[in-house]
This record gives structure tokens, C-alpha cells and sequence, in this order.
């Protein structure tokens, strides 16, 4: 009974923090990770349930088909987590970009290649 309770802890824990942090493109996101938080409060307090579902879909266990549920869902988490980070990337560089663009039109005469052109010319 102590683990079901701290199991709907984990997991309404999960669904309150993906609640919070629906805005966006997220959305879909954080909806699928509040009906994984509710399915899996569903099957801790409901075991029999996953049971059912396995066999219907031709899975021995309902623990298998849970397990196999949670690969998937790790996967997808980090497939996202891999799109974030890429989009970062690329907004970065574009920042980067940017700085040194404004860096230049305001000193124009600070190159590096400044010093190199005066001492060829001497």
C-alpha cells in the first residue's frame, strides 16, 4: 500500500509540473505527459486493469506491457529533449551571429586583421 502511495505522489507530481509548464508548442507535450501521469495512477491503484489491456493487445503482463510503455515514452522524452536542445543550438548561433555583426558596425576599425594591415603597409 506505502509504495501505490508514493507512486500517485510521483505521479501527480509529474501531471502538476506539466500542467504548469503547458504554453506553446509544449502543449502537446505536457498533455502527453499528464495522460501518462493519469494512466499510471490508474494502473498502480487499478493492477488487474493492465493486466486486462496486455492481454487484449497480446502482451503476457500487465508489469510487460507497462515496462514497455515506459521504454517508449523514455525514447520519445528524449527524442524531444534532442529537438530542444537543437533548436537552442541554432538560436544561439544566430545570437552569436548577431553580437558579432553589431560588434563589427560599431568598431569597424578594431579587427584583428587591423594590425596585420598597417604592419604590411609599413
Amino acid at each position: 500500500m506505502t509504495i501505490k502511495i508514493i507512486l500517485t505522489l510521483l505521479l501527480g507530481t509529474l501531471a502538476l509540473y506539466a500542467a504548469r509548464n503547458m504554453r506553446g508548442a509544449l502543449a502537446p507535450i505536457a498533455l502527453s505527459f499528464i495522460a501518462a501521469s493519469l494512466a499510471g495512477v490508474f494502473f498502480v491503484w487499478n493492477p488487474q486493469a493492465a493486466n486486462n489491456v496486455a492481454a487484449l493487445v497480446g502482451i503476457g503482463r500487465g508489469a510487460d506491457l507497462i515496462f514497455y510503455f515506459g521504454f517508449i515514452f523514455g525514447l520519445f522524452s528524449i527524442f524531444v529533449l534532442h529537438l530542444r536542445i537543437a533548436l537552442l543550438n541554432r538560436q544561439l548561433t544566430v545570437l552569436a551571429r548577431h553580437i558579432a555583426l553589431n560588434a563589427a558596425r560599431e568598431h569597424p576599425a578594431s579587427g584583428p586583421h587591423e594590425d596585420s594591415v598597417h604592419a604590411s603597409a609599413r
